[in-house]
């Protein structure tokens, strides 16, 4: 089964049909911006969430966040709920992607430090034979990759969101903002 949406034009306005998956903040939004296809290309739509054939199954997700999988039957759109023009949706959402992908690489930055944080700490009050296991070169080794894989990715993660700031070129920020998710 395939989970599109489609966004017909009907009078003044639009009528949206789909579904969407996993869609994380769901269940806490008065309002959803909503890709949907159209005649002319991807297009995109505010839709109010309470609106009359908008449903919602939600749920937790792995990490706790609140998601839904939102069901469009014959929604009715006025015809302001269109953003921007008709079949210009795509870039934008290649853009928000590239804005999100750096800002999760920020999270994860975070998350490596307070990991490298605890691991040092552990290190060094851990004792082995009579001594700190921090003592073992073999564990300060590991420790020193552990920092330098660290710095590359926050260095890394430092441009991709100078780029999604600062880059006119999609495709160069999508090459960095790329680069920075595999380091």
């Amino acid at each position: 089964m395939l989970f599109r949406s489609q966004a017909e034009s009907s009078g003044t306005g639009w009528t949206l049909n789909g579904e969407k998956r996993v869609v994380i903040g769901a269940p806490l939004a008065d309002q959803l911006i909503v890709s949907a296809r159209t005649a002319q290309g991807i297009s995109l739509f505010i839709v109010d969430a309470n609106a009359a054939g908008v449903h919602m199954q939600t749920y937790r997700t792995v990490d706790e966040l609140r998601a839904a999988d939102v069901q469009f039957k014959g929604v009715k759109l006025p015809a302001d709920a269109l953003l921007g023009q008709s079949g210009a949706g795509l870039p934008i959402i290649e853009a928000v992607v590239d804005f999100a992908t750096a800002l999760i690489c920020a999270e994860a930055i975070g998350a490596m430090r307070s990991a490298n944080d605890a691991t040092l700490e552990y290190i060094k009050t851990r004792k082995q034979f009579g001594q700190p296991i921090g003592a073992f070169q073999a564990l300060q080794h590991r420790m020193v990759d552990m920092v330098i894989s660290w710095e590359q990715a926050r260095s890394m993660a430092c441009l991709a969101c100078v780029k999604v700031d600062t880059e006119t070129n999609a495709n160069e920020r999508q090459r960095l903002v790329s680069a920075a998710k595999i380091r």
